[in-house]
Parts: C-alpha cells; structure tokens; sequence
C-alpha cells in the first residue's frame, strides 16, 4: 500500500444504501487514509447536505441507489452553486452506457469494479487525489504524472526541442485520441475481432511510445502480447488503462512544462 496516502488529510463521502458495504468501504478507505475524515449517505438529500456543509475531497458513490442512480446524483452534486467538483469514484457491477469522457464531465474519474479488494481501492483514490505529498518532506509533489504513468520528460523534450507550444499540442491531441482508441480495444475484444484489436492496440501504444509513458507503453505491450482468450487478465489491464487515462486527463498541464 503508498505510503504517502497515510499522510493525505482528506473529507471522504461514501454514498451506498447498504449498511455492510457502507461499513466495510468505511472501514477500508480509514486503513488506506488514517487521517481523513468520513462521512456516509444513503440518498441524494443527505448527500447534498453532507457537500455543502463538509465539503467533502473525494466521493465514492454507489450506481444503484433509491430513487437516482449515482451517475445523476454525481451530475447534480456536482452543479451545485459555488461547488467546486468534487472527484467521484463510482463503484458498481454495472458497465454504464455513458463512456469515460461523459463520466468525467460530471466529476467520475473512475470506475470501481464490485467486489473490489483493497489494492482496487487503493488504486482508485491515488487517481483521484491529484497531489501526494512528497515521500522526503512531506511538501506536494510536482511530479506526480512520473509517479503515476513513468513519464521520461528528459527524453521526450530532447526529442522535441523544448517547446512547450509543441508539446502542448500533442499531449492535447492525445487525450483527445487516447479514449476512442482506448474503446476501440475494449469494443474490438468484446466483438472477438482480433485484428482490430491488435491493431487499435498497437497504434495507441506507438503513440504512447512517441510521447515516453512509459508505464502506459509497457501496459499496451503486455496487453498486445497476452492470450485473446485470457478473459481476466485482459479485463484487468483494461481498466488499469482506464485509470491512465483519467490520471493523465485531470494532470495534462503538468507534462508539457519545461
């Protein structure tokens, strides 16, 4: 478990109708964040009340929920007057119809598989807190998308020149493209067409490459190179993807800076 988190003091709101897994999420996330403050709703009411008065840094939200669904109340929450948005992590056994680009306009940032374990959970809220501090002296880090995605900036401005105008554009450009190419994997696995998958595979991973994540490059060619029929396995890289990409989303301007 990252260390770091333990020093993170943070206001968590958990939204779940049922009390256990209310409990044991409660339970898990005190372990993984000892000095944050938690604070759990079961309906959309308590929840608006628990935002306004406490001001909560991150929220975990169930899908299924009496009267709204979390996908809705994450939108309503989150255009509250005078609120800023908050980080949603939505956890849920349902694939949602929305994709990864509409989640995070209404603040999800990730999508947590149920049952999820404590390395799940741990993994989802390093994305979702877009500082730690820093191992040495305890100051935020400003180099936390090295952390998170091995990006070698060294090697990558030596290849461009040090410009950040250049740079910028083509860190755009990839988030633009990284999510369709990212669904276009997903999409080609679930069709079982092997030869768009590979290579929607092997041209995000060129792009990665070109632009040195290394972590994101190593993750693609790991995928690349493991059995089609390997259905958990694929299914775990996917969403290790996913998390990539809202980490990258949320940290872009910190990239391209000399």
């Amino acid at each position: 478990m990252n260390s770091l988190l333990k020093k993170i003091k943070a206001t968590i709101l958990i939204v779940e109708d049922d009390a256990i897994n209310s409990s044991y999420l409660s339970q898990v996330i005190s372990n993984i964040l000892p000095l944050s403050t938690i604070f759990e709703a079961a309906s959309y009411d308590a929840t608006a009340a628990i935002v306004n008065k406490s001001k909560p840094d991150l929220i975990f939200m169930d899908y299924y929920l009496p009267g709204k669904h979390g996908i809705d109340i994450a939108k309503e929450i989150n255009a509250l007057p005078h609120q800023k948005k908050i980080p949603i992590i939505l956890f849920t056994s349902h694939t949602p119809e929305e994709n990864s680009a509409q989640l995070s306009v209404w603040g999800i940032y990730y999508l947590l598989r149920k049952p999820a374990n404590i390395q799940a959970i741990t993994n989802a809220i390093e994305v979702c807190f877009k500082e730690l501090p820093s191992e040495e002296n305890n100051e935020p880090s400003n180099n936390i998308p090295d952390k998170k995605l091995h990006f070698n900036k060294e090697v990558f401005f030596e290849k461009i020149g040090n410009d950040n105008a250049f740079a910028s554009m083509l860190f755009n450009s990839f988030i633009e493209n990284f999510h369709t190419q990212a669904e276009g994997i997903k999409s080609a696995y679930n069709n079982k067409d092997n030869e768009k998958y590979l290579k929607n595979i092997h041209h995000l991973k060129g792009e990665a490459g070109t632009l040195c994540f290394e972590v994101l490059h190593e993750l693609l060619n790991h995928l690349e190179v493991t059995a089609f029929d390997c259905h958990d396995e694929i299914s775990r890289i996917l969403e290790d993807i996913a998390s990539k990409f809202y980490f990258l989303k949320r940290n872009i301007n910190n990239f391209y800076n000399v």
